[in-house]
């Protein structure tokens, strides 16, 4: 709740405006109304506004156009729309329209208040990103100037010239480091990617025999980047913000350069034992006061201690590194809010029907413990729990007479039914952080000796993950109950997966599907 947002509510009807305008304002928001679209925008135009929620259909111009236009007038004011025409064409327009949230009516009070209180954080947290991309340009020109004025102090002075060339030899790896690093960072996407190039990097600049980079989550530091003799039983290890060296170092915002840690005089071992390592660097990522996370590197190769050459190194790339961990972070944030709204809209279409409740659900929980069964990698896992909740958001152009029909499908009606696949990657396809997903949306249909569908795709050609999500939902669909027949057993299902294996589903997965994921 904050007491300086300014929210103005756009209805034609005053009764809502009205009622929306009380609960607001209970919130701490001052509210202004206006009951169409000309209004709304000259008061958008006068007056300070942090957010609008307007209604979709009002007379004269409707809400798509009114959002066109604030853009136009403020491409940062966060925009709610408010409908009760929920359908697929409408949520896809409003997303592309530029809206930030999507609400139906009736409303659902709590839902709104989490929407209102949520679009206007994201608001906040984009505007200081650009505040901070802007900072960082005038800091790069600013370095920029300075390269230009040590070149011309340079030339003048050969002496000069000597000095430098000895002070670039001395830092080449350095230099290189922060070059590489600034080259990858405009073009590496994945977050855990860059930690583990970063780590590896610093090890071999400091001939550290260990490293790694645990990133803030909440109150958590999670491992993202890990030497590679330890990367595969290390990898997303959790422990607590105020847990341990790590966790002190974070909490305290202080590098911690250790030369020997037998003599440390706070870092005792408990009696009895002793540490592992000698000498360890543990240097905190902060960005504007807060906490990013953490880079820890231990043991040099050639016995040595760290000192305050490597700390200061250290400390330079974590500066460096701060940005693109928060960029990181909010391009996240942003990724989950476009994949809640589509998969409100999947929960919305199975909570009609009390047979497919929780299907979506169900199908990703076995999807990702076969998927972990097999030794897949945790962004593998990630990526088949999104798709597995998305996989039927295409059965929204399916009408419910014939989802929900009790009887045998007419050839029409099945063919209107195998159209799913293609039509849940045609509404997920504007969203291009959701490309990877879409051949399993696609293909989830697909048999292994090609008689599937939509693209009869046989064996191998289906993608190693839609192989898996196949297996979880012909397992939930066989287990729940349909208008057509009862559910049978979890051992009748994995008979009949095993019946058909090699022809409808990977052999070697549904044996490992039977033998794994359902014994534990």
């Amino acid at each position: 709740m904050s007491t300086q947002s300014q929210i103005l509510v756009v209805d034609d009807e005053k009764k809502i405006c009205e009622f929306l305008a009380v609960l607001l304002g209970r919130e701490g928001y001052r509210v202004a109304c206006a009951h169409n679209a000309a209004d709304a925008l000259a008061h958008v135009g006068r007056e300070p506004v942090d957010m609008v929620i307007t209604d979709l259909k009002m007379p004269g111009m409707d809400g798509f156009e009114l959002v066109t236009r604030l853009k136009a007038l403020k491409p940062d004011l966060p925009v709610v729309m408010i409908t009760g025409y929920a359908t697929v064409e409408t949520a896809v327009r409003a997303l592309r329209h530029g809206v930030d949230d999507y609400v139906t009516k009736p409303f659902n009070i709590e839902e709104l208040r989490k929407v209102v209180s949520r679009s206007l954080q994201t608001a906040r947290i984009e505007r200081e990103n650009k505040e901070l991309i802007q900072r960082l340009k005038e800091t790069n020109a600013e370095l920029a100037r300075h390269r230009l004025l040590l070149a011309e102090k340079v030339r003048q002075t050969g002496s000069e010239l000597e000095e430098a060339r000895m002070l670039i030899g001395q830092y080449e790896g350095e230099i290189e480091v922060f070059s590489e690093l600034g080259e990858l960072a405009a073009t590496e996407q994945d977050i855990h990617r860059l930690m583990e190039y970063l780590t590896r990097r610093l090890m071999e600049r400091l001939g550290a025999e260990a490293g790694s980079i645990m990133l803030r989550e909440g109150e958590s530091l999670v491992l993202c980047g890990c030497d590679p003799a330890r990367a595969g039983r290390l990898s997303g290890l959790r422990q607590g913000l105020a847990d341990g060296v790590a966790g002190h170092v974070a909490t305290e915002q202080v590098p911690l350069l250790v030369r020997d840690i037998q003599d440390h005089p706070s870092l005792r071992p408990t009696p009895g034992r002793a540490y592992r390592t000698d000498s360890f660097l543990c240097v905190p990522v902060i960005h504007y006061r807060r906490t990013l996370g953490v880079i820890n590197l231990s043991d040099r190769a050639n016995g040595q201690a760290f000192d305050e050459q490597g700390r200061e190194l250290v400390n330079a790339v974590a500066r460096q590194i701060a940005p693109v961990v928060e960029n990181a972070a909010l391009y996240r944030t942003l990724e989950e809010r476009c994949v809640a709204v589509i998969e409100a809209l999947v929960n919305t279409l199975e909570a009609k029907d009390h047979y497919t409740s929780g299907h979506s659900r169900r199908v990703s929980q076995y999807a990702c413990a076969l998927a972990q069964a097999m030794g897949s990698s945790p962004a593998d896992v990630e990526l088949l729990r999104r798709a597995a909740c998305l996989h039927d958001i295409g059965k929204i152009g399916v009408h419910e007479t014939i989802l929900e029909k009790p009887s045998r499908l007419t050839a029409e009606e099945r063919n209107l039914v195998e159209e799913h696949p293609s039509t849940g990657e045609v509404i997920v396809k504007p969203l291009d952080f959701l490309r990877p997903l879409r051949p399993l949306i696609r293909h989830h249909h697909e048999r292994m000796d090609g008689k599937g569908y939509p693209d009869h795709l046989s064996g191998g050609d289906i993608p190693l993950m839609a192989r898996i999500l196949t297996i979880a939902d012909a397992f939930d669909a066989m287990t729940s109950e349909r208008p057509y027949r009862p559910a049978m057993s979890h051992r009748s299902a994995a008979a009949e997966l095993m019946a058909h294996a090699g022809r409808q589903f990977d052999a070697s997965l549904a044996g490992l599907f039977c033998d794994k994921v359902l014994a534990s």
